[in-house]
């Protein structure tokens, strides 16, 4: 319970609670767009509407995490640990519009698909965000972290195109059951783990102790 009361603390803090706004706006204007009118007999808003919806996760997870940890700040690693866990909610949160998208769309990718993938993407892009982060971390990482984003986005675009599509850009992961997005992803879901929930790093002093024990 006092967990769960942390991340709801998290998500009504004004950085996340805008960004999730903004996001259920998107969605919703997305699936306004899309949605077919009286004349139409398919309904093609599902594609776009989570093809949206996980670029959006990848996005928030990049830009937490090398936010978070590429500041030497005390308690940054409480503070990964929750923001994560408040990006899950924030997965959790938008499904529905997945789900409704769906609705009389009938595509070809089994349903659990999508969920699956929302999930991935948040821990890979999260776990990928740490190892940028703690890059990037010195005097300039505030300013490096507008430029690396939107970098490491577009090289995975790029990289997921080069490659014929539907691997590694989180746009198109959705739309297409990829065994190579998801072992794309394993390394950074791992990396993730092991960042904030891992063994913790012994203190120097305790370590020179150990090695002056006979």
């Amino acid at each position: 319970m006092r967990a769960l009361a942390t991340v709801a603390v998290r998500l009504q803090r004004a950085d996340l609670l805008q960004v999730t706004a903004l996001t259920f706006a998107a969605l919703v204007v997305a699936l306004n767009v899309n949605w077919p009118d009286g004349g139409a007999r398919v309904n093609e808003a599902w594609g776009p509407v989570v093809a949206l919806r996980n670029s959006l996760l990848a996005l928030l997870a990049l830009a937490y995490a090398v936010g978070i940890w590429g500041r030497a700040a005390p308690g940054r690693l409480a503070e990964a640990r929750v923001t994560f866990l408040a990006l899950v909610a924030v997965a959790v949160f938008t499904w529905p519009f997945e789900v409704a998208a769906r609705a009389a769309t009938y595509p070809a990718v089994p349903g659990y698909w999508p969920a699956l993938v929302a999930f991935v993407t948040l821990g890979a892009y999260f776990g990928l965000g740490l190892l940028v982060g703690r890059a990037l971390r010195g005097r300039y990482a505030g300013v490096l972290t507008f430029i690396a984003v939107p970098a490491v986005l577009a090289v995975s675009v790029w990289l997921d195109v080069s490659l014929g599509g539907g691997h590694l850009n989180p746009w198109s992961a959705p739309s297409v059951v990829s065994l190579a997005y998801l072992a794309w992803s394993a390394p950074f879901v791992l990396v993730c783990a092991l960042f904030l929930w891992g063994p913790a790093p012994r203190p120097p002093a305790a370590v020179a102790a150990d090695r002056d024990e006979p």
